[in-house]
């Protein structure tokens, strides 16, 4: 569900390299709770644990980069900010901090670099698709 959310931010950014031509600055402002924030966090590939947690492992687990209540506190926030610098790049803020993307060296990343880490979910998003259940009604019991 998050690479449609996905598609936006990157179609925000997309527009954002165009209207460098014309000077117009380009703000979006998305508003959602933890709920939205987590599958992007997810589809991102940010604080990908190597060790699932399981009961049997919890006390050993208390360092574990995925904490939900750090990762997404009251008001918790992601942002995007593009730079012009001799070329674009981006800058993935999470909770006003920032954050390295699995693609980059550091926090800030050549926008055509990213772009290509996230290509997967950009071209081959189809929402409708994904959400399409097929119901099989049985009529036996």
């Amino acid at each position: 569900m998050s690479c449609v959310l996905l598609q936006d931010i990157f179609s925000a950014l997309d527009r954002a390299v165009t209207s460098k031509c014309d000077s117009s600055p380009v703000d979006v402002f998305w508003f959602g709770h933890a709920e939205t924030l987590f599958p992007l966090l997810a589809i991102l590939g940010l604080f990908n644990d190597t060790v699932k947690l399981r009961a049997d492992n919890f006390d050993a687990q208390q360092n574990r980069l995925f904490r939900g209540g750090k990762l997404s506190p009251f008001a918790g926030n992601i942002a995007f900010v593009m730079y012009e610098c001799e070329e674009f790049m981006v800058e993935v803020l999470l909770n006003e901090k920032p954050v390295t993307l699995p693609c980059c060296d550091s926090s800030l990343c050549l926008y055509a670099t990213v772009k290509k880490c996230y290509s997967k979910w950009l071209n081959n998003c189809n929402f409708k698709h994904l959400c399409d259940m097929q119901y099989h009604v049985h009529s036996e019991l």
